[in-house]
């Protein structure tokens, strides 16, 4: 996972209980806004996810980046 996805599902969490909060405090017609930024984020988050997988499945002679790690 990327670093732009992983602030992506973040941020869609974040507003997602701010949204509630606001909810609940002041009304759920005023935090209707944030609802949709949340779900926004989750679309662009599932978009990009799903761009990834095809073009991994596209090119199966591919390795996953390896990680270099010393041997002791």
């Amino acid at each position: 996972m990327k670093l732009l996805d992983v602030v992506l599902l973040s941020l869609a969490v974040v507003f997602l209980v701010v949204g509630v909060h606001q909810g609940l405090n002041v009304g759920w017609s005023e935090s209707y806004f944030i609802f949709m930024f949340s779900i926004a984020l989750l679309f662009l988050y599932s978009y990009r996810r799903q761009q990834r997988n095809q073009k991994e499945d596209s090119n199966p002679n591919s390795k996953p980046p390896s990680r270099n790690r010393r041997r002791s």
